[in-house]
């Protein structure tokens, strides 16, 4: 929500009509399949890098990344686009869709 704030006052500072800007959001997914797995992944990215780095990722069971799907939608975003650095076969990729399929269903 506070960067799609930014961007409106940007465009109120240049006359740009905001409603012209579509409001996007890239980040990476990582479902897991327990809480056992999130918290161990969890650990596991916050190695990688800084925190700020690796604070748009979506880690977590189904609930979970259908919650913060639900936050992102309210807060303005019009397109999600995932990548998923960890999925190696078809199966992982089509259950991605299918997770982000439900969590998106009637919004």
């Amino acid at each position: 929500g506070h960067k799609i704030d930014v961007l409106h006052r940007h465009c109120a500072d240049v006359g740009r009509d905001p409603g012209d800007c579509r409001v996007t959001r890239l980040g990476s997914l990582f479902p897991t399949a327990s809480a056992a797995e999130t918290t161990q992944l969890n650990e596991m990215l916050a190695g990688l890098g800084d925190p700020e780095q690796t604070a748009g990722f979506l880690i977590g069971e189904a609930g979970a990344i259908t919650e913060r799907v639900h936050e992102l939608v309210e807060a303005g975003a019009e397109l999600l686009i995932f990548n998923l650095p960890f999925a190696s076969t078809a199966a992982e990729i089509d259950r991605a869709g299918g997770l982000l399929g439900a969590a998106t269903a009637g919004l």
